[in-house]
């Protein structure tokens, strides 16, 4: 019997995280403000504020990119794609990534270019996540040749390093159901 209640404790846990990290993601999605496909000015990091801004003699000339070609290609707003005064100095591409990345534009100078630089910001070692995943399946079981198929949801809500906590659920057409507790990395 007390094998009993310890697999209750544990069971009341793994749900008591599972609702912290659904109201925590919920709370994230409704504070960001960067929808996908739009354009918005990328915000600094908090640090930055805390930093004057200091002006400095520039060269004769500065490099940009072809200005026309880059609103073309990306579709840039009109506040920036028809304003004579803003101008393209630098452009990055940042691969998709659990945690967040730092870019800075960095402008020479002598030559009047501007290169980006990134570092990727480390994750933390615990945190809440709330991945959802549906999918399904459907194929041939090798060992009666019948066609088969499922249908299954997983949602991870915690993450400790690599090692990610969540629920599984398959439901498959012959007759079998199931739901449990998964552990991956």
């Amino acid at each position: 019997m007390q094998i009993n209640k310890y697999i209750i404790y544990a069971l009341l846990a793994v749900i008591v995280l599972a609702g912290i990290s659904t109201i925590s993601g919920w709370n994230k999605s409704q504070r960001s403000s960067t929808p996908v496909n739009t354009w918005v000015k990328a915000p600094a990091p908090k640090y930055i504020t805390k930093y004057k801004t200091v002006y400095l003699p520039g060269p004769a000339q500065i490099a940009t990119i072809e200005k026309e070609k880059i609103v073309e290609k990306q579709k840039l707003p009109d506040e920036i794609a028809k304003d004579p005064n803003k101008q393209i100095t630098g452009v990055a591409e940042v691969p998709a990534y659990e945690g967040t990345t730092t870019v800075d534009a960095v402008f020479d100078l002598k030559t009047g270019k501007t290169d980006m630089s990134m570092i990727k910001n480390p994750v933390s070692f615990f945190g809440l996540e709330n991945k959802i995943i549906i999918g399904g399946r459907i194929g041939y079981l090798i060992e009666d040749w019948k066609l088969r198929g499922d249908v299954y949801g997983q949602y991870n809500f915690l993450r400790m390093g690599k090692s990610h906590l969540g629920l599984y659920g398959e439901v498959s057409n012959n007759s079998k159901a199931m739901i449990d507790y998964h552990f991956e990395f």
